[in-house]
């Protein structure tokens, strides 16, 4: 059975019409119809994508300050730390 008709015999089944394989999307993105959610979505990328920026600002202004490379890793491995820390001692 190939992918096309395991898709339209699932559609069917939980009474979805399938036209075509090229209009069916992910379920997962139908979370994003929900605007909260999507809010949420969108401001946890935002923050991970503000915090990297930072991190690599910071690397690299000690990088400019000091022209040393071991002195760039270290405000790195203290931002890094604590997040890796608590990540594996929890479990």
């Amino acid at each position: 059975m190939t992918l096309r008709a395991m898709v339209q015999r699932n559609a069917a089944r939980m009474g979805q019409p399938l036209s075509g394989v090229s209009g069916w999307r992910p379920a997962f993105l139908d979370t994003l119809s929900i605007p909260v959610f999507r809010y949420l979505w969108l401001s946890n990328g935002l923050t991970i994508m503000g915090e990297n920026i930072s991190r690599m600002a910071i690397a690299w202004l000690v990088l400019e300050l000091t022209d040393s490379k071991l002195l760039m890793g270290i405000p790195t491995v203290s931002q890094l730390s604590p997040s890796f820390c608590s990540r594996y001692s929890v479990g």
